[in-house]
C-alpha cells in the first residue's frame, strides 16, 4: 500500500512558493484520480479524498466531514436550512467549527452520487465545515470535485445545528461555547427614505445604548429605499444626536441594497410603506422585516419641519428601541419586570 502524497502547507517550510504551488497540484490530481491525500495542516496531518472520485468513503463514512470552500456552499448541500441557519454559520466559518446537520435534506447532499452515499451516518446526520487553514483551503480551491476529510486529529468544536438556525455544542474544541455565542450577535438595519433623517438617527441612538450594554455583540446599520450614496445626515437630527450623547457627524447615506437585506437578521422600518415596498420585492424576508413603532404605527418623516418634528420623531423612535432593547434580551420589556416575557412587536 502506497501512502498519501503530502503537499505540505503553501506558505510554510519545506521549499519555494512554487515547489509548495506544484505539490498542491499534484495533491488535486491524486484526489481527482481517487487517491487520498494526507494534507500538512498547522494542527497535524488532514486526510482528504473526493467525494465523487470513490464508489465510499472509508470506514463507511463514520466521521467524514464535508469540506466546503466558502460558507455560501452551505446551503447548496442543505437547502431546507433557513437563512437564520445560513447566517448563523457565516459568523462561525471559515474557522475551527464543525457543523452537524440533518443529511436528509434534498440539494448536492442528497444528490450526489458514488462516496456520498456513506457520507451520511446511522442517524442521516452530515457534518460539515469551512476550513481556515491555509493548506486545506488551497487544495480545496483547486479541486474540480467535492472533498471530505476523513481522518487526522482535530481541535475541531462540534456543533450540531437545526433547520431554524438552533444550535447545541456537541465537542468543545479550540472554540469554545463562548466565542461561538459572541459571534451571534444580530445584524440590525433601520429603514427610512433618504437615510439622512429617521433611520441614521435611529442607528445613532441604538450605538449609543449598546455601549453600555453587556450581551452578544450587534451590529447596527441603517439605509434608505430612496437613498443616495454619501449623504449626510440632516442638522437637525445630528443635534439630536448630540443631545443624547450620540454622534452622527460621520454618517453618510446608502441605499438598501440585496446583500444589505439578506445579511440583516431584523430591518426595522419607519413606515408600514416602507415595509410593503420591501416585501414586494422580497417577500421571502417577511419574517425580518418589522415596524420599529411597537403599536405598528408609522414614524413620520420630519424633514423640512420645525424642531418639535424632529423632536417627535426621536420620541417614537426611542419608545421602539426600549421594545427592541428588551427583545435582544439587553434590558427589561418596558413597564414589565425582569423574567417576564417580551411583548410581541406589532
Amino acid at each position: 500500500m502506497t501512502s498519501p502524497a503530502s503537499p505540505g502547507r503553501p506558505d510554510g517550510p519545506g521549499g519555494s512558493p512554487v515547489a509548495a504551488r506544484d505539490r498542491v497540484h499534484e495533491q488535486v490530481r491524486t484526489l481527482a484520480a481517487g487517491g487520498a491525500a494526507e494534507i500538512d495542516a498547522l494542527d497535524g496531518p488532514v486526510r482528504v479524498v473526493s467525494l465523487l472520485a470513490r464508489p465510499e468513503l472509508p470506514q463507511g463514512g463514520e466521521g467524514a466531514v464535508l469540506l466546503l470552500r466558502d460558507p455560501a456552499e452551505f446551503l447548496d448541500y442543505f437547502p431546507r436550512l433557513s437563512a437564520a441557519a445560513a447566517r448563523t454559520t457565516a459568523r462561525w466559518w471559515p474557522g475551527a467549527v464543525t457543523v452537524e446537520v440533518d443529511g436528509r435534506a434534498e440539494g448536492l447532499a442528497a444528490a450526489l452520487p458514488g462516496a456520498a452515499a456513506s457520507l451520511r451516518d446511522a442517524g442521516a446526520r452530515t457534518r460539515a465545515r469551512c476550513p481556515n487553514d491555509p493548506a486545506v483551503a488551497a487544495v480545496l480551491e483547486l479541486s474540480p470535485t467535492p472533498l471530505v476529510q476523513v481522518g487526522g486529529e482535530s481541535t475541531e468544536t462540534l456543533v450540531r445545528l437545526d433547520e431554524d438556525g438552533r444550535w447545541e455544542v456537541l465537542v468543545e474544541g479550540a472554540v469554545t461555547h463562548r466565542d461561538l455565542a459572541a459571534r451571534q450577535g444580530e445584524t440590525i438595519v433601520f429603514v427610512c427614505t433618504g437615510n439622512t433623517c429617521r433611520s441614521p438617527l435611529a442607528e445613532a441612538l441604538l450605538r449609543f445604548r449598546l455601549k453600555e450594554a453587556v450581551g452578544p455583540e450587534v451590529r447596527v446599520v441603517s439605509a434608505g429605499l430612496s437613498a443616495a450614496y454619501g449623504a449626510a445626515a440632516s442638522p437637525e437630527s445630528v443635534d439630536l444626536a448630540r443631545q443624547a450623547g450620540a454622534d452622527l457627524s460621520a454618517h453618510r447615506s446608502q441605499p438598501l441594497t440585496e446583500e444589505l437585506l439578506d445579511a440583516a437578521d431584523r430591518v426595522l422600518c419607519m413606515t408600514a410603506g416602507h415595509r410593503a415596498a420591501i416585501l414586494r420585492h422580497r417577500p421571502d424576508a417577511r419574517n425580518r422585516v418589522t415596524l420599529l413603532d411597537p403599536a405598528g404605527g408609522d414614524i413620520p418623516d420630519p424633514i423640512g419641519g420645525e424642531m418639535a418634528d424632529y423632536e417627535a420623531c426621536r420620541n417614537a423612535i426611542d419608545r421602539g428601541l426600549d421594545l427592541l432593547m428588551a427583545e435582544l434580551g439587553l434590558v427589561p420589556p418596558p413597564g414589565e419586570s425582569p423574567g417576564e416575557p417580551p411583548a410581541d412587536r406589532a
